[in-house]
């Protein structure tokens, strides 16, 4: 049987394993560079660029 000692020895190295993964998954984004130059230039759809519609239509003031 597992002794709550082993119990939470065990819990801690899987807790700092994966805190050291996360931190060199989060080091290894930030420092992957960008290539622009191969990045394509898109125009953004029509629907980006039309105004959008109102949800109802307006009522005169009176």
């Amino acid at each position: 049987m597992i002794s709550e000692r082993d119990a939470t020895q065990s819990e801690a190295k899987n807790i700092s394993s994966a805190s050291q993964i996360a931190t060199s998954s989060a080091t290894f984004d930030s420092t992957t560079p960008i290539d622009l130059e191969k990045r394509p230039i898109t125009n953004p759809p029509s629907f980006l660029r039309t105004p959008p519609m109102p949800a109802k239509p307006s009522l005169p003031i009176e």
